[in-house]
């Protein structure tokens, strides 16, 4: 596994979240650097390109964006 980009989200859940471009997959660490969990981007679905994400954030009213190159997805966080 190889990060690519993190980053921050503040209070009131404050996280630091990593990339996994290859896979799609977001990780969610507590400050602590606590695992509180995984997220990942259902890629056998079709919707979504079949190549490494190129950037990502979260908002602060949970939504996380996926960039794959110039296409933008977003999706609402558990």
């Amino acid at each position: 596994m190889r990060f690519g980009q993190l980053s921050y989200s503040p209070p009131p859940d404050p996280s630091i979240y990593y990339l996994e471009p290859e896979l799609g997959e977001l990780y969610q660490f507590s400050l602590r650097l606590n695992l509180n969990r995984m997220l990942r981007a259902a890629g056998n679905s079709g919707v979504l390109p079949n190549k490494p994400v190129t950037a990502f954030d979260v908002s602060s009213n949970r939504q996380v964006f996926l960039a794959y190159g110039n296409e933008l997805f977003y999706a609402i966080m558990p």
